[in-house]
């Protein structure tokens, strides 16, 4: 079993998917239509422009129905007068002349072969109404500015495929009605859900909604902090979903394809990474021979920008250790885990600093007598589930903001740190049958639900 954490710095401006993966039709498409608008990119936090960029993919829509064409037409300059001047010489009169002059006319596309529709909808104050909006319930329209498609498409010279680069600007309406045609008026600020369709010959053929900050007149917010966690499955010897035993063949495989993963994760960052790794995978690696590395440089590879979380040799749970006075046996097995660990990988550190209140780890039940013998050995904070949390006796009361630090209590004015994992995060299994079908879909949500939590409470 792995755990991977690490920390970085996610500013409110644009949300840039950089992630390795192939962009499924995304957002939603019209009825009977196989057309879908991709959000590619956009500006999280605005002031005064939104800014979008799209990928627009179908069938409806090709390159050759939106181009535009050139249509030139002579004009005739007026005829000059016939005269006769008489100069002494017999030149004779001078002709007149007719001049023609190649002069292009613009044609505007007719509206009727696509015009595209930003619609400003009501703002969205808790994590709730976010989901309903980007799940295709985003309230009552406020504002709608629309544009030729022909104005805003690009084809892309690389793939050829059809980009939408909107940026409609937004102003505070000033009277009950919208009066600016060029621009999108607003009642309120805030997170703002905005809905993007495609029209083709009057009919609709793909929409999409996203949610933007809006802040006129006022400070970017600062940036959020987050830790990311990705557990990385375990050594488990008892399969789930049929109470069976598993094989040494399938669980050499399944830890193979988790050593494959954390080895992807660390070979595509330079953030400092810890990985809480569960003893009880060394014996199954080194018979499946995986400690020789994948690549030649698994190894290496932990050595470099990591840090191990210790863990026990055996998964003694710390709360059940701690309930049976056991506290030195989970010490002894905490000793020679962090031994297995240092032996395994000679080049990495091992830290007691963070403890993983994971079920891939240990169970996910804490108590304040658990947390104390954690805490006893080293432990400065502990990652923990949601469910976990909601369990947890000693969970301060009011709102948990997920994006900063919670702390539970010990007992005696003692407190031991909580980084919790917020169910927010099923969003990045790539392989959920729902939810946001591009990189940059699920950032936004995330953004703008962990936005809405912040400003919930003002005393968080």
């Amino acid at each position: 079993m792995s755990v991977v954490t690490s920390r970085r710095s996610l500013a409110l401006g644009f949300v840039l998917a950089t992630t390795a993966m192939t962009l499924t039709a995304g957002g939603s498409s019209a009825a009977g239509t196989d057309d879908a608008l991709v959000l590619r990119d956009q500006r999280f936090f605005v002031t005064d422009v939104i800014d979008l960029q799209y990928v627009l993919t179908g069938d409806s829509i090709t390159a050759d129905s939106i181009t535009t064409t050139t249509t030139t037409t002579t004009a005739p300059v007026a005829e000059a007068p016939s005269t006769t001047t008489d100069t002494g010489d017999s030149l004779g009169p001078i002709e007149s002349t007719t001049t023609t002059s190649t002069i292009p006319l613009p044609v505007a596309l007719p509206s009727d072969i696509g015009m595209v529709r930003v619609a400003a909808h009501g703002a969205v104050t808790d994590r709730f109404d976010v989901a309903k909006a980007l799940e295709g319930e985003p309230g009552p329209i406020v504002d709608v500015w629309t544009v030729p498609l022909a104005d805003v498409v690009d084809q892309n010279a690389a793939d050829g495929r059809l980009t939408l680069n909107l940026a409609p600007p937004v102003i505070t309406r000033s009277g009950p009605l919208p009066t600016d045609p060029d621009a999108l008026e607003l009642v309120e600020f805030g997170l703002t859900p905005i809905s993007v369709s495609v029209m083709v010959d009057q009919t609709m053929v793909a929409e999409h909604t996203t949610i933007i900050d809006v802040g006129l007149n006022v400070l970017a917010p600062a940036p959020m902090e987050f830790a990311v966690v990705a557990a990385v499955g375990g050594a488990d010897t008892i399969d789930g979903d049929t109470a069976t035993v598993v094989d040494e063949t399938t669980q050499q495989l399944r830890v193979r394809s988790e050593v494959e993963a954390l080895y992807g994760v660390l070979a595509a960052t330079s953030l400092p990474v810890m990985v809480a790794w569960d003893p009880a995978l060394i014996p199954v690696l080194e018979e499946g021979g995986l400690t020789v590395g994948l690549d030649g440089s698994f190894v290496d590879e932990m050595a470099d920008g990591v840090e191990l979380a210790a863990l026990p040799h055996r998964r003694v749970d710390p709360s059940a250790a701690a309930l049976a006075g056991l506290n030195d046996l989970f010490a002894s097995e905490m000793v020679s885990g962090v031994d297995e660990l240092a032996a395994t990988f000679p080049g990495t550190p091992v830290a007691r600093q963070v403890w993983f209140a994971h079920p891939a780890v240990t169970e996910t039940a804490l108590t304040s007598q658990g947390g104390t013998l954690l805490r006893s050995l080293g432990a400065q904070t502990v990652v923990m589930t949601w469910d976990a949390l909601v369990l947890y006796n000693g969970l301060p009361p009011g709102p948990v903001d997920t994006t900063l630090m919670a702390a539970i209590d010990l007992e005696d004015g003692v407190t031991l740190p909580v980084l919790v994992v917020d169910p927010l995060s099923d969003l990045f299994d790539v392989d959920a049958a729902t939810g946001p079908a591009s990189p940059t879909d699920r950032a936004v949500r995330f953004l703008a639900e962990m936005t809405s939590l912040r400003r919930s409470d003002p005393t968080i």
